[in-house]
């Protein structure tokens, strides 16, 4: 968003107990000059985690598939679409199971970091559409993608292979 000059280049961002390459992409983000715009948080406990998602206006998830390394469910997508923020995330692995693409989030095709800011930046722009996602996510996660409904399916098949 910075190297566009667009809308959204002025955000802030918080990159938060990421796996992998932070002393990486920390120097990226100093190459950039954007070391004032990004903040890395480091050991943040589970519990302080819904306090962020609330507080963030996009959950950006730009995982990459590497071999069979890939984003496997998405319970970072799952915590912020419950505080009702909305997604912006990489169709890989089962992302595509917890943002439904358009209606709780966008989805872009992995490895284009471009199409990450084309989807980003009417989340920024537009606070209403944002609302609307996110709202459509806390919803999605409140009557399908939770613990209940997932015990409930289990225990059906359980009574029906007991049959």
């Amino acid at each position: 968003l910075h190297a566009r000059g667009e809308a959204g280049a002025d955000a802030c961002y918080a990159v938060v107990n990421g796996a992998g390459a932070h002393s990486e992409l920390a120097a990226v983000v100093k190459d950039l000059g954007l070391a004032a715009r990004v903040r890395f948080l480091h050991g943040v406990p589970d519990a302080d985690l819904p306090e962020l998602h609330a507080a963030a206006s996009v959950y950006l998830e730009p995982s990459r598939e590497a071999g069979f390394d890939l984003e496997g469910h998405g319970s970072g997508l799952l915590d912020a679409a419950a505080s009702g923020v909305p997604a912006v995330a990489v169709r890989s692995g089962g992302t595509p199971d917890v943002v439904n693409a358009g209606v709780t989030g966008l989805l872009v095709d992995n490895d284009h970091p471009d199409e990450l800011a084309a989807a980003l930046l009417p989340l920024l722009a537009d606070a209403g559409l944002a609302g609307r996602l996110g709202a459509a996510g806390r919803q999605r996660v409140e009557r399908q993608l939770n613990w209940d409904r997932v015990v409930t399916e289990l225990r059906g098949v359980g009574h029906s292979r007991a049959r």
